[in-house]
């Protein structure tokens, strides 16, 4: 089974807090959780989010700037 992310997880990875995660969520910046058990329960896959980053387009202005290399990077080390 593929490795769930948090919005800690999430938030980490990008450099923002997790009020960012959800606004981004809410905005459609970000794709909805994978699992969402419950409104406090809600996870994303790794490979939802590898996915969500090759195919995103231009960045938004206003939207804080990630570096793609350097999130690739981390889900894959958090691999098995």
């Amino acid at each position: 089974m593929s490795k769930l992310l948090t919005k800690s997880d999430l938030a980490e990875m990008f450099s923002v807090k997790e009020a960012t995660i959800v606004k981004w969520v809410k905005s459609g910046m970000l794709p909805t959780a994978s699992v969402d058990i419950n409104q406090k329960a809600r996870y994303w896959t790794i490979e939802d989010i590898q996915s969500w980053i090759s195919d995103k387009g231009e960045p938004n202005e206003s939207a804080t700037s990630v570096s793609d290399t350097t999130v690739e990077h981390e889900l894959s080390e958090s691999q098995p």
